[in-house]
Protein backbone atom coordinates (compact mmCIF):
# COMPACT_ATOMS: atom_id res chain seq x y z
CA UNK A 1 0.00 0.00 0.00
CA UNK A 2 1.20 3.21 -0.81
CA UNK A 3 2.93 5.22 1.86
CA UNK A 4 1.19 8.77 1.09
CA UNK A 5 -2.39 6.92 0.88
CA UNK A 6 -2.82 6.34 4.92
CA UNK A 7 -2.53 9.83 5.11
CA UNK A 8 -4.55 13.03 4.16
CA UNK A 9 -2.88 15.63 6.01
CA UNK A 10 0.88 15.58 4.23
CA UNK A 11 2.12 19.30 4.54
CA UNK A 12 4.48 20.12 1.50
CA UNK A 13 7.23 22.80 2.11
CA UNK A 14 8.96 24.12 -0.99
CA UNK A 15 12.91 24.09 -0.51
CA UNK A 16 15.01 26.91 -1.20
CA UNK A 17 18.30 26.66 -3.72
CA UNK A 18 20.47 28.83 -4.69
CA UNK A 19 18.53 31.01 -6.91
CA UNK A 20 15.57 30.66 -5.15
CA UNK A 21 12.60 28.24 -5.11
CA UNK A 22 13.13 27.27 -9.10
CA UNK A 23 16.76 26.86 -10.09
CA UNK A 24 18.47 26.66 -13.42
CA UNK A 25 20.32 23.52 -13.57
CA UNK A 26 24.20 23.81 -15.13
CA UNK A 27 24.78 20.58 -16.52
CA UNK A 28 27.82 19.12 -14.49
CA UNK A 29 27.07 21.70 -11.69
CA UNK A 30 25.90 20.21 -7.99
CA UNK A 31 22.45 22.22 -6.74
CA UNK A 32 21.64 22.43 -3.00
CA UNK A 33 18.64 22.83 -1.52
CA UNK A 34 18.92 23.90 2.67
CA UNK A 35 16.33 22.10 5.09
CA UNK A 36 16.91 24.81 7.68
CA UNK A 37 13.57 26.38 6.93
CA UNK A 38 11.18 23.63 7.36
CA UNK A 39 8.94 23.87 10.50
CA UNK A 40 9.63 21.95 13.18
CA UNK A 41 5.71 21.39 14.32
CA UNK A 42 2.10 22.49 12.71
CA UNK A 43 0.12 24.85 14.36
CA UNK A 44 3.16 25.30 17.02
CA UNK A 45 2.23 22.08 18.95
CA UNK A 46 2.08 18.98 16.53
CA UNK A 47 5.48 17.73 15.76
CA UNK A 48 6.24 17.12 12.17
CA UNK A 49 8.15 14.17 10.30
CA UNK A 50 9.48 14.28 7.36
CA UNK A 51 8.56 11.92 4.93
CA UNK A 52 10.25 12.43 2.16
CA UNK A 53 11.18 15.54 -1.39
CA UNK A 54 9.71 15.30 -4.43
CA UNK A 55 11.86 16.79 -7.04
CA UNK A 56 10.44 18.24 -9.84
CA UNK A 57 12.80 17.85 -12.83
CA UNK A 58 11.69 20.09 -16.20
CA UNK A 59 13.51 20.87 -19.93
CA UNK A 60 13.59 19.71 -23.58
CA UNK A 61 15.15 16.70 -24.99
CA UNK A 62 16.18 18.27 -27.96
CA UNK A 63 16.75 15.28 -30.95
CA UNK A 64 18.11 16.00 -34.10
CA UNK A 65 17.59 13.04 -35.87
CA UNK A 66 15.12 10.13 -36.68
CA UNK A 67 15.17 6.81 -34.54
CA UNK A 68 17.54 4.89 -36.80
CA UNK A 69 20.64 7.27 -36.51
CA UNK A 70 19.56 7.81 -32.43
CA UNK A 71 19.00 6.56 -29.63
CA UNK A 72 15.44 6.75 -27.42
CA UNK A 73 15.41 7.97 -23.51
CA UNK A 74 13.21 6.22 -22.34
CA UNK A 75 10.82 7.43 -18.71
CA UNK A 76 13.30 5.43 -16.42
CA UNK A 77 16.36 5.98 -17.67
CA UNK A 78 15.72 10.05 -17.98
CA UNK A 79 16.75 10.60 -14.12
CA UNK A 80 20.66 8.38 -14.68
CA UNK A 81 20.73 11.29 -17.80
CA UNK A 82 20.74 14.34 -15.82
CA UNK A 83 21.62 13.38 -12.65
CA UNK A 84 24.62 11.83 -11.40
CA UNK A 85 23.76 10.83 -7.46
CA UNK A 86 21.50 12.75 -4.38
CA UNK A 87 22.95 12.96 -1.05
CA UNK A 88 20.67 13.95 1.93
CA UNK A 89 23.68 15.52 4.68
CA UNK A 90 24.46 17.58 8.07
CA UNK A 91 21.29 15.53 9.29
CA UNK A 92 21.27 15.29 13.47
CA UNK A 93 21.64 11.48 12.50
CA UNK A 94 24.24 11.81 9.75
CA UNK A 95 23.81 11.25 5.83
CA UNK A 96 20.81 9.18 5.64
CA UNK A 97 20.93 9.04 1.44
CA UNK A 98 25.06 9.39 0.28
CA UNK A 99 25.48 10.28 -2.83
CA UNK A 100 28.24 7.25 -2.92
CA UNK A 101 25.45 4.58 -3.08
CA UNK A 102 22.48 6.49 -4.30
CA UNK A 103 22.82 7.10 -8.45
CA UNK A 104 20.57 9.10 -10.25
CA UNK A 105 20.08 5.12 -12.37
CA UNK A 106 19.11 4.02 -9.00
CA UNK A 107 16.23 6.62 -8.19
CA UNK A 108 13.68 5.63 -10.41
CA UNK A 109 13.76 1.90 -8.70
CA UNK A 110 14.43 3.61 -5.21
CA UNK A 111 10.85 5.67 -5.47
CA UNK A 112 9.00 2.32 -5.92
CA UNK A 113 10.24 0.62 -2.54
CA UNK A 114 10.35 4.12 -0.50
CA UNK A 115 6.20 3.88 -1.48
CA UNK A 116 5.50 0.42 -0.51
CA UNK A 117 5.50 -0.71 -4.12
CA UNK A 118 4.10 2.09 -6.61
CA UNK A 119 5.58 5.50 -8.26
CA UNK A 120 5.06 8.69 -7.25
CA UNK A 121 3.74 10.12 -10.66
CA UNK A 122 2.36 9.24 -14.05
CA UNK A 123 4.91 7.68 -16.53
CA UNK A 124 5.60 9.03 -20.06
CA UNK A 125 6.54 7.26 -22.78
CA UNK A 126 10.26 7.51 -25.13
CA UNK A 127 11.49 9.90 -26.51
CA UNK A 128 10.30 11.24 -29.96
CA UNK A 129 11.45 8.56 -32.78
CA UNK A 130 11.71 11.80 -35.14
CA UNK A 131 14.00 14.62 -35.18
CA UNK A 132 12.20 17.30 -32.67
CA UNK A 133 12.10 18.39 -29.58
CA UNK A 134 10.17 16.60 -26.48
CA UNK A 135 9.16 19.22 -23.37
CA UNK A 136 9.50 17.35 -20.28
CA UNK A 137 8.56 16.93 -16.47
CA UNK A 138 10.21 14.25 -14.37
CA UNK A 139 8.63 13.99 -10.92
CA UNK A 140 10.62 11.48 -8.51
CA UNK A 141 9.88 10.73 -4.80
CA UNK A 142 12.85 10.48 -2.65
CA UNK A 143 11.61 8.56 0.87
CA UNK A 144 13.04 9.13 4.09
CA UNK A 145 11.10 6.20 5.61
CA UNK A 146 9.95 2.69 4.72
CA UNK A 147 6.61 2.79 2.67
CA UNK A 148 6.11 -1.20 3.30
CA UNK A 149 4.59 -1.10 6.92
CA UNK A 150 1.13 -1.03 7.98
CA UNK A 151 2.62 2.29 9.57
CA UNK A 152 5.04 3.93 7.00
CA UNK A 153 5.13 7.43 8.84
CA UNK A 154 6.50 5.05 12.07
CA UNK A 155 9.80 4.98 10.36
CA UNK A 156 10.24 8.95 9.62
CA UNK A 157 12.46 11.23 11.49
CA UNK A 158 11.41 14.06 13.28
CA UNK A 159 11.48 17.06 11.16
CA UNK A 160 13.64 18.64 13.91
CA UNK A 161 16.50 16.25 12.91
CA UNK A 162 16.86 17.55 9.67
CA UNK A 163 17.30 21.57 10.17
CA UNK A 164 20.79 21.60 10.06
CA UNK A 165 20.97 19.41 6.54
CA UNK A 166 20.74 19.95 3.09
CA UNK A 167 19.34 18.11 -0.02
CA UNK A 168 22.52 17.82 -2.66
CA UNK A 169 21.39 16.88 -6.67
CA UNK A 170 24.62 16.06 -8.35
CA UNK A 171 24.33 16.67 -12.39
CA UNK A 172 25.63 14.99 -15.21
CA UNK A 173 28.26 16.66 -17.95
CA UNK A 174 26.23 16.73 -21.39
CA UNK A 175 28.94 14.56 -21.99
CA UNK A 176 26.65 11.19 -20.68
CA UNK A 177 23.57 12.19 -22.86
CA UNK A 178 25.54 12.65 -25.71
CA UNK A 179 27.59 9.36 -25.18
CA UNK A 180 23.88 7.75 -24.93
CA UNK A 181 22.30 8.78 -27.61
CA UNK A 182 24.84 11.00 -29.94
CA UNK A 183 22.70 13.58 -31.48
CA UNK A 184 20.11 14.46 -28.42
CA UNK A 185 20.82 17.41 -26.16
CA UNK A 186 18.78 18.72 -23.04
CA UNK A 187 17.73 22.68 -22.73
CA UNK A 188 16.15 25.04 -20.06
CA UNK A 189 17.30 22.70 -17.02
CA UNK A 190 15.09 23.41 -13.77
CA UNK A 191 14.01 21.59 -10.70
CA UNK A 192 12.18 22.19 -8.02
CA UNK A 193 12.21 20.70 -4.57
CA UNK A 194 9.36 20.18 -1.57
CA UNK A 195 9.55 18.49 1.83
CA UNK A 196 6.98 16.14 2.67
CA UNK A 197 6.13 16.76 6.49
CA UNK A 198 3.30 14.75 7.76
CA UNK A 199 1.96 16.93 11.54
CA UNK A 200 1.94 13.78 14.02
CA UNK A 201 0.51 14.27 17.87
CA UNK A 202 3.65 11.96 18.91
CA UNK A 203 7.10 12.55 19.46
CA UNK A 204 9.09 9.18 18.20
CA UNK A 205 12.69 8.61 17.37
CA UNK A 206 12.37 5.96 14.26
CA UNK A 207 15.63 3.28 13.81
CA UNK A 208 18.04 4.56 11.02
CA UNK A 209 16.94 3.47 7.33
CA UNK A 210 19.74 3.87 4.89
CA UNK A 211 20.76 2.90 1.72
CA UNK A 212 24.22 0.63 0.53
CA UNK A 213 25.51 0.32 -2.68
CA UNK A 214 28.11 -2.70 -1.42
CA UNK A 215 30.59 -3.60 -4.01
CA UNK A 216 32.59 -6.04 -4.86
CA UNK A 217 35.09 -6.73 -7.48
CA UNK A 218 34.30 -8.93 -10.40
CA UNK A 219 36.53 -12.03 -11.30
CA UNK A 220 36.22 -13.97 -14.30
CA UNK A 221 36.74 -17.97 -12.44
CA UNK A 222 35.29 -16.97 -9.34
CA UNK A 223 31.18 -17.11 -8.73
CA UNK A 224 31.96 -16.11 -4.88
CA UNK A 225 30.77 -12.30 -4.10
CA UNK A 226 32.12 -11.59 -0.99
CA UNK A 227 30.09 -8.82 1.10
CA UNK A 228 32.48 -7.65 3.46
CA UNK A 229 31.29 -5.46 6.41
CA UNK A 230 27.57 -6.67 5.50
CA UNK A 231 25.85 -4.50 8.03
CA UNK A 232 28.44 -2.37 9.72
CA UNK A 233 28.69 0.02 6.44
CA UNK A 234 27.04 3.28 7.61
CA UNK A 235 26.40 6.54 7.06
CA UNK A 236 24.72 7.20 9.57
CA UNK A 237 25.74 8.69 13.00
CA UNK A 238 25.72 7.09 16.29
CA UNK A 239 24.67 3.45 15.30
CA UNK A 240 25.14 0.19 16.82
CA UNK A 241 27.18 -2.23 14.94
CA UNK A 242 24.88 -4.88 12.68
CA UNK A 243 21.92 -3.99 11.09
CA UNK A 244 18.39 -5.69 9.92
CA UNK A 245 17.27 -6.03 6.24
CA UNK A 246 14.39 -5.89 3.95
CA UNK A 247 16.37 -5.51 0.74
CA UNK A 248 18.96 -7.23 -0.86
CA UNK A 249 19.15 -7.34 -4.48
CA UNK A 250 22.24 -7.53 -7.11
CA UNK A 251 21.81 -4.86 -9.76
CA UNK A 252 22.10 -5.55 -13.25
CA UNK A 253 23.98 -3.61 -16.01
CA UNK A 254 20.58 -2.25 -17.69
CA UNK A 255 19.40 1.26 -17.51
CA UNK A 256 22.92 2.39 -17.05
CA UNK A 257 23.63 1.01 -14.11
CA UNK A 258 27.23 -0.28 -13.12
CA UNK A 259 26.76 -4.17 -12.29
CA UNK A 260 28.47 -6.76 -12.89
CA UNK A 261 26.33 -8.48 -16.32
CA UNK A 262 22.64 -9.03 -16.67
CA UNK A 263 19.87 -11.18 -15.07
CA UNK A 264 19.58 -13.59 -17.99
CA UNK A 265 23.42 -14.67 -17.87
CA UNK A 266 22.80 -16.48 -14.55
CA UNK A 267 23.24 -19.77 -14.84
CA UNK A 268 23.32 -20.71 -10.89
CA UNK A 269 22.69 -19.04 -7.92
CA UNK A 270 23.37 -19.89 -3.88
CA UNK A 271 22.98 -17.72 -0.65
CA UNK A 272 23.98 -19.64 2.40
CA UNK A 273 23.05 -16.88 4.79
CA UNK A 274 19.36 -17.51 3.10
CA UNK A 275 20.06 -21.48 3.24
CA UNK A 276 19.76 -21.42 -0.58
CA UNK A 277 23.03 -23.76 -1.67
CA UNK A 278 23.68 -23.53 -4.92
CA UNK A 279 20.93 -24.27 -7.96
CA UNK A 280 21.05 -24.67 -11.80
CA UNK A 281 16.95 -24.05 -11.36
CA UNK A 282 17.75 -20.26 -11.38
CA UNK A 283 13.87 -19.43 -12.08
CA UNK A 284 13.30 -20.97 -8.10
CA UNK A 285 15.24 -17.58 -6.87
CA UNK A 286 14.36 -15.25 -9.19
CA UNK A 287 10.46 -15.78 -10.17
CA UNK A 288 9.95 -15.61 -6.13
CA UNK A 289 10.96 -11.78 -6.14
CA UNK A 290 9.33 -10.56 -9.22
CA UNK A 291 5.78 -11.91 -8.52
CA UNK A 292 6.53 -9.96 -4.80
CA UNK A 293 7.54 -6.67 -5.78
CA UNK A 294 5.58 -7.06 -9.17
CA UNK A 295 3.31 -4.61 -10.58
CA UNK A 296 1.06 -4.55 -12.91
CA UNK A 297 0.64 -3.02 -16.56
CA UNK A 298 0.21 -3.64 -20.13
CA UNK A 299 2.93 -4.00 -22.76
CA UNK A 300 2.88 -0.84 -25.13
CA UNK A 301 4.72 1.44 -27.01
CA UNK A 302 6.78 3.05 -24.39
CA UNK A 303 8.15 -0.75 -23.67
CA UNK A 304 8.27 -2.30 -27.25
CA UNK A 305 8.87 0.73 -30.06
CA UNK A 306 10.07 -1.43 -32.47
CA UNK A 307 6.62 -3.12 -31.99
CA UNK A 308 7.38 -6.37 -32.11
CA UNK A 309 4.90 -7.54 -29.33
CA UNK A 310 2.75 -4.69 -28.57
CA UNK A 311 -0.52 -6.54 -27.53
CA UNK A 312 0.87 -8.81 -24.97
CA UNK A 313 0.72 -8.17 -21.61
CA UNK A 314 3.84 -8.22 -19.25
CA UNK A 315 2.55 -9.34 -15.58
CA UNK A 316 5.81 -8.66 -13.81
CA UNK A 317 5.97 -5.02 -14.52
CA UNK A 318 8.36 -3.84 -11.99
CA UNK A 319 11.82 -4.84 -11.80
CA UNK A 320 12.13 -4.84 -15.76
CA UNK A 321 12.93 -1.28 -17.33
CA UNK A 322 10.21 -0.02 -19.11
CA UNK A 323 12.43 -0.90 -22.47
CA UNK A 324 11.88 -4.59 -22.37
CA UNK A 325 10.92 -5.83 -25.19
CA UNK A 326 9.75 -9.66 -25.14
CA UNK A 327 10.73 -11.26 -28.31
CA UNK A 328 10.27 -14.83 -27.24
CA UNK A 329 9.90 -16.72 -24.06
CA UNK A 330 13.42 -18.42 -24.14
CA UNK A 331 15.49 -18.77 -21.12
CA UNK A 332 17.80 -16.47 -22.52
CA UNK A 333 15.31 -13.99 -23.16
CA UNK A 334 12.62 -14.12 -19.98
CA UNK A 335 14.58 -11.76 -18.00
CA UNK A 336 15.87 -9.74 -20.38
CA UNK A 337 15.11 -5.87 -19.16
CA UNK A 338 15.28 -7.11 -15.16
CA UNK A 339 17.10 -4.57 -13.58
CA UNK A 340 17.78 -6.86 -10.30
CA UNK A 341 17.73 -9.94 -8.80
CA UNK A 342 16.20 -10.67 -5.50
CA UNK A 343 18.58 -12.36 -3.09
CA UNK A 344 16.04 -14.13 -1.07
CA UNK A 345 15.34 -10.42 0.95
CA UNK A 346 12.71 -8.09 0.05
CA UNK A 347 9.85 -5.99 1.86
CA UNK A 348 6.62 -7.26 3.04
CA UNK A 349 3.77 -5.37 3.23
CA UNK A 350 3.42 -5.16 7.11
CA UNK A 351 6.64 -3.91 7.44
CA UNK A 352 7.50 -5.65 11.00
CA UNK A 353 10.69 -5.22 12.32
CA UNK A 354 10.64 -8.41 14.36
CA UNK A 355 10.89 -10.37 10.98
CA UNK A 356 13.21 -8.67 9.60
CA UNK A 357 16.84 -10.38 9.44
CA UNK A 358 19.90 -9.09 11.10
CA UNK A 359 23.15 -9.64 9.55
CA UNK A 360 27.09 -8.48 10.22
CA UNK A 361 30.30 -9.03 9.01
CA UNK A 362 31.20 -10.47 5.87
CA UNK A 363 28.71 -12.58 3.99
CA UNK A 364 28.78 -14.74 0.42
CA UNK A 365 26.56 -15.50 -2.00
CA UNK A 366 27.44 -17.49 -5.38
CA UNK A 367 26.55 -16.35 -9.21
CA UNK A 368 27.64 -18.22 -11.73
CA UNK A 369 27.46 -16.30 -15.22
CA UNK A 370 27.51 -17.17 -18.77
CA UNK A 371 30.31 -15.48 -21.00
CA UNK A 372 29.83 -12.34 -22.37
CA UNK A 373 29.33 -9.03 -20.72
CA UNK A 374 30.76 -9.42 -17.66
CA UNK A 375 33.02 -6.87 -15.80
CA UNK A 376 33.30 -4.22 -13.32
CA UNK A 377 31.94 -4.97 -9.87
CA UNK A 378 29.27 -6.71 -8.48
CA UNK A 379 26.86 -3.93 -7.01
CA UNK A 380 24.54 -5.27 -3.93
CA UNK A 381 21.89 -2.89 -2.83
CA UNK A 382 20.81 -3.07 0.29
CA UNK A 383 17.92 -1.49 2.58
CA UNK A 384 19.20 -1.45 6.16
CA UNK A 385 17.73 -0.18 9.52
CA UNK A 386 20.18 0.65 12.06
CA UNK A 387 19.52 0.83 15.88
CA UNK A 388 20.56 3.50 17.68
CA UNK A 389 23.99 3.17 20.76
CA UNK A 390 22.20 4.79 24.17
CA UNK A 391 24.07 7.95 23.61
CA UNK A 392 22.73 8.67 20.80
CA UNK A 393 18.37 7.83 21.97
CA UNK A 394 19.81 10.44 24.81
CA UNK A 395 21.26 12.79 22.97
CA UNK A 396 17.85 12.64 20.49
CA UNK A 397 15.53 13.27 23.68
CA UNK A 398 17.98 16.08 24.61
CA UNK A 399 17.34 17.66 21.14
CA UNK A 400 14.00 17.32 21.31
CA UNK A 401 13.32 19.06 25.01
CA UNK A 402 15.82 21.72 24.00
CA UNK A 403 13.68 22.44 21.11
CA UNK A 404 10.31 22.12 23.37
CA UNK A 405 8.59 19.72 21.49
CA UNK A 406 7.00 18.37 24.17
CA UNK A 407 5.21 20.93 25.23
CA UNK A 408 2.77 20.87 23.02
CA UNK A 409 1.84 17.52 23.88
CA UNK A 410 2.60 17.39 27.52
CA UNK A 411 1.90 20.65 29.40
CA UNK A 412 3.33 20.61 32.70
CA UNK A 413 5.40 17.59 32.07
CA UNK A 414 8.85 17.63 33.56
CA UNK A 415 10.27 13.57 33.38
CA UNK A 416 10.57 12.28 30.08
CA UNK A 417 11.41 8.49 28.61
CA UNK A 418 11.13 6.49 25.99
CA UNK A 419 8.69 3.48 25.68
CA UNK A 420 9.11 1.12 22.93
CA UNK A 421 6.14 1.50 20.12
CA UNK A 422 4.93 -1.11 18.71
CA UNK A 423 2.84 -1.78 15.28
CA UNK A 424 0.40 -4.77 16.20
CA UNK A 425 0.27 -3.71 19.96
CA UNK A 426 2.67 -6.72 20.91
CA UNK A 427 4.06 -6.91 24.35
CA UNK A 428 7.63 -5.35 23.93
CA UNK A 429 8.49 -7.89 26.98
CA UNK A 430 7.82 -10.63 24.38
CA UNK A 431 10.14 -9.60 21.38
CA UNK A 432 13.57 -10.27 21.79
CA UNK A 433 16.08 -7.54 22.71
CA UNK A 434 17.77 -8.03 19.60
CA UNK A 435 14.89 -6.94 17.32
CA UNK A 436 13.16 -4.55 19.94
CA UNK A 437 16.09 -2.42 18.75
CA UNK A 438 14.80 -2.06 15.19
CA UNK A 439 11.54 -1.15 16.52
CA UNK A 440 10.72 2.96 17.42
CA UNK A 441 10.75 4.81 20.16
CA UNK A 442 7.88 6.50 21.73
CA UNK A 443 8.55 9.80 23.74
CA UNK A 444 6.46 9.96 27.31
CA UNK A 445 5.68 11.62 30.13
CA UNK A 446 6.85 10.13 33.69
CA UNK A 447 6.16 13.01 35.56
Amino acid sequence: MSMLRNHAGVRPWQLKGPQGQVVNITQGQPVQFDLDDIPITTSGKIPNYLLGIIVTLTGSLVTTATLTTNTPVYWDRLLGLILRSVQVQNCWHGTPISQNHVLGEYLDWIEYFGLGGEHFSRRGGPSPLVAGTMPFKRDFFLPLMNGFSKKPHHSAQLALFYKKGQLILNTQLASVLTAFSSLATFTGLQVQASAVLLPDPEIRLAPGIELIDYQTPFAANNDAVELRGLGNASTLDGCETDAAFDLLVWLTQLNGQPGASTAERITRIGMPFRDVYQTTHTESVIEPFIHAMGGRRSVGSVQDFNAVAPNLTDFAGFPFTDGFTPVNTSRAEAYKGLLMVGLGIWPSLDGEASKLQTLSGTETYYLSLAAGGQGGSHHTFARQFKSWTPAKIADAKDEILRAGLQRGLYPGGTVFDWDVKTINKQNPEEISAKKQRYFPLRLVAKG
